[in-house]
């Protein structure tokens, strides 16, 4: 579980719509050995209550002055397991540096900063930049966090294990579990350090698909005073530099009329006469990725169809299900998707991404998929 104001930068690089990856800057030196052994187990009578850790993780005014230290993030989906390493720098509510030391894949980003006003993401092998002007004060973005905060955790069962250390730290493991009320993730596994409160890793199972997340430091130095120098960054001279404005998604009453300003055919697919959709809206999205075209079908129950497709090779991080559905030529992921009775069908034709997803039913999404498969 990421601190509050790491919440919200992870909501921001979703924003700025640009697959980035650079190379390391350093700065202050790292102290703290990196171990990841359990030690004790605590006795009970002595243990926090677990909804109290929890009060404390969303408290803003808890929060360390300054946090510094190697991190790991894990994504096992049962078939496949990533890892990527990062150097990390914080001073909260608002100044974050990220920098990319080793990982399995290609990622989004070298380097990630932000200084609450502003975000910058460097990718070093295609020497990008993308500029991102936040556009909103901090009280917004603690708003943000309240709302992610609660919409992914909130009403979870909150129960203390033990203590146990991490990265030279003891930790208290705070356990969230699913209180049955339809909850992004099955189970979640914090370990929060005694002394700040402070979150040093964390490990989640999804609610929906064979995934586990895990978020681990493996060094740590808090409160150890970083330069301001870390929350500033200036691109290469010979950079490209984007600015995220230039990715705005550009609106469209009509395929026809989308299709000339994108590089592919657009689909049309049949529609199920029963559900009476209409063509609401066709949003084309540039990025540094490539192209995405969304076409959003309308109803007396709102937005139940949407219609996607996409040359661009980012994963969309949604279908992480191993349930299959046969189109004919291809298959297609089918995905619940969390907090809603929507589901997704994705699947890839022709180097190219293609999604369905609505409240509609499985089968009615597979039909209007089949039309559309070459």
């Amino acid at each position: 579980m990421p601190s509050r104001t790491a919440l919200g930068v992870v909501v921001l690089m979703v924003l700025t719509a640009g697959c980035l990856s650079a190379a390391p800057i350093s700065d202050n030196p790292t102290s703290s050995d990196d171990t990841d052994n359990p030690s004790s187990t605590g006795d009970a009578d002595e243990l926090p209550d677990g909804d109290e850790i929890l009060d404390r993780l969303t408290d803003a005014d808890s929060e360390p002055e300054d946090i510094h230290g190697i991190r790991a993030t894990t994504i096992d989906t049962g078939d496949e397991v990533s890892t990527a390493t990062y150097e990390v720098w914080e001073r909260p509510p608002a100044e974050h540096r990220m920098e990319l030391i080793e990982s399995d894949e290609h990622d989004e980003f070298d380097v990630l900063v932000s200084n609450g006003t502003s975000i910058w993401m460097y990718d070093e092998t295609e020497n990008e930049a993308v500029h991102t002007n936040l556009g909103f004060a901090q009280s917004d973005l603690d708003s943000m966090d309240d709302g992610m905060f609660e919409e992914m955790y909130g009403g979870m069962n909150a129960t203390v294990s033990g203590t146990e250390t991490v990265a030279d730290r003891e930790a208290y493991v705070l356990e969230l579990t699913d209180d049955g009320n339809d909850p992004v993730y099955e189970t979640v596994t914090v370990w929060v350090d005694t002394e700040t409160y402070y979150p040093l890793k964390e490990t989640s199972e999804s609610a929906t698909a064979e995934l586990t997340t895990t978020n681990e430091f493996e060094e740590v130095t808090i409160d150890g005073g970083i330069d301001d120098e870390v929350f500033e960054f200036e691109p290469p001279e010979d950079a490209a530099v984007i600015d995220s404005e230039d990715f705005m998604p550009e609106e469209f009453d009509e395929i026809e009329t989308a299709e000339e300003n994108v590089p592919f055919d657009i689909p049309e697919p049949e529609l199920p006469a029963d559900e009476e959709l209409q063509l609401g809206s066709v949003m084309v999205q540039d990025s540094l990725g490539g192209t995405s075209v969304t076409i959003q079908y309308t109803s007396v129950t709102d937005w139940p169809l949407v219609v996607s497709v996409s040359d661009s090779q980012q994963d969309s991080g949604l279908t992480t299900s191993d349930e299959t559905v046969d189109l004919g030529p291809v298959e297609a992921t089918v995905t619940e998707l969390p907090g809603s009775e929507a589901v997704m069908l994705e699947w890839e034709q022709n180097d190219l991404t293609y999604s369905v997803g609505g409240e509609l039913d499985t089968a009615v999404l597979v039909e209007i998929a089949e039309s559309i498969v070459e």
